[in-house]
């Protein structure tokens, strides 16, 4: 009985990792379409008068049907933007050429596309490493490949002020906890309005700390010009950037921006 028991596990344990390897592939796939599509559009994409390339205001794209239509496009001033940020911005915690705020916003993307099944476990290293994590481990992600090691700023933190954490334990978990996070990022990084209608203030690569849950502040917006979020925060949870900022029933507690 305990065999058979043994054999229907490891089945599921199979039939669940083919299962996030086909998310994985379908997931890589659909950002290699997208990536595929921008290239050939960027490729049309031509000065309008060589007079004004430095000026880069504006550009004349050539449409399928040969027409020449003027006008401002979204990924030219997107990738303007971003070069600008790059090129300025002095807050670069790793120096990978890519300021602090770009950097998070786009870890945070690519940790959410690996699809994470929803599961709390303890890792003795720390970072989850096995397709599963909550809504900490979105913002763990995008930092540590932006420079920040929460796990070892937390814990240091707690060596500092040991009274300021009073629900940590151990350096492996206290990083995962997001009481313990709101301690580290109002101590440490820049508090800002908890107003969302302030909507210019909400910047993407921001966290935002609701009671019990926290997320990343995205670069995509409602109609209302308000940012959604990009959070890990139930097991049915079929998109991972969504439209909660000014729906979610738990009260905003915290909004951060890390590097100023």
């Amino acid at each position: 009985m305990q065999e058979g028991e043994e054999r229907r596990y490891r089945r599921r344990r199979k039939f669940r990792r083919r299962k996030r390897r086909i998310r994985v592939l379908l997931t890589v796939g659909f950002f290699l379409m997208i990536l595929i599509s921008l290239s050939l559009l960027v490729r049309n994409v031509r000065l309008k008068d060589p007079e004004e390339s430095a000026s880069g205001d504006e550009f004349v794209v050539e449409d399928p049907a040969g027409n020449l239509r003027e006008e401002t496009q979204t990924i030219v001033s997107f990738a303007q933007g971003v070069q600008g940020k790059e090129s300025t911005d002095e807050s670069d915690a790793d120096a990978d050429g890519i300021c602090d705020a770009l950097d998070i916003l786009q870890n945070a993307k690519a940790y959410v596309a690996t699809r994470p099944e929803y599961e709390s476990r303890y890792y003795a290293g720390g970072y989850p490493d096995d397709g599963y994590g909550v809504c900490t481990d979105v913002v763990g992600y995008a930092l540590l490949h932006a420079g920040y090691d929460l796990m070892e700023l937390v814990a240091q933190d707690v060596k500092d002020s040991p009274a300021s954490y009073p629900k940590a334990e151990d350096k492996r978990i206290d990083f995962r906890r997001v009481v313990n996070l709101q301690v580290y990022f109002t101590r440490h990084a820049k508090s800002l309005t908890l107003d969302v209608r302030n909507t210019e203030a909400w910047q993407p690569g921001d966290i935002v700390v609701f009671e019990g849950h926290i997320g990343i502040i995205s670069d995509r917006k409602n109609e209302r010009n308000v940012p959604f979020v990009i959070h890990h925060g139930r097991v049915d949870q079929d998109e991972y950037e969504e439209d909660i900022l000014e729906e979610r029933e738990e009260q905003i507690i915290g909004h951060y921006r890390v590097g100023e």
